[in-house]
């Protein structure tokens, strides 16, 4: 390890500490109860906590107490698409809400779901979709950005029959595009040139 660290000469009265806990914490004001997930945005500029409360949203260089959207039921999944251009979340009272990352602080698209709560989001970067997965195995899949209202999906594909508990696209660079799909022991793939077609 020489040369990775350079420690100052202690004494056998001194010994070196190993005791590496921060001086001091802060406590965030969150409004927030039973806390489901914490994401940063790329670059940390942003903390992004989601509860059955509602989502608060921190700007990170001063933690102001920034954008707090309380929906009229609990928050359940949230997610960051990996190009860092949207933040979703979903409730109990059957929406799904769309954050622009780059206008965070404005409020969210809103997008009625009707059927059953929201088990997973699946963000597609070829083409810009956001794949909804529910309890009852339909996967509903949206253009983004929501352009208007009433906001209709360009696929609507049915799963298993059964909640859905893992939903995936291939990653950029792969040999074309599929949606994946799972439920207990079943896995549905779909081609993404051809969605209507189920493997």
């Amino acid at each position: 390890l020489s040369g990775l660290m350079s420690l100052a000469p202690t004494t056998e009265s001194e010994p070196p500490s190993n005791d590496l806990r921060m001086p001091y914490y802060i406590q965030l004001s969150t409004n927030l109860t039973d806390i489901q997930s914490l994401l940063f945005t790329q670059g940390g500029r942003y903390l992004i906590g989601s509860s059955q409360a509602g989502v608060r949203i921190w700007e990170t260089a001063k933690f102001a107490e920034g954008l707090y959207y309380q929906p009229p039921n609990a928050i359940y999944p949230a997610a960051i698409s990996p190009d860092q251009k949207w933040l979703v979340t979903s409730g109990s009272d059957k929406t799904v809400q769309i954050y622009d990352i780059e206008n965070i602080l404005s409020s969210p698209a809103v997008i009625p779901v009707e059927k059953n709560i929201v088990t997973h989001f699946a963000f597609d970067q070829i083409n810009d979709w956001l794949a909804v997965a529910n309890k009852t195995g339909d996967i509903l899949i949206y253009q983004l950005p929501i352009a208007g209202y009433p906001v209709v999906p360009v696929y609507s594909l049915q799963g298993p029959n059964d909640e859905i508990t893992w939903l995936e696209f291939s990653p950029l660079g792969s040999k074309g595009n599929w949606l994946v799909a799972s439920s207990g022991e079943e896995v549905y793939l779909w081609n993404m040139i051809s969605p209507n077609d189920k493997s």
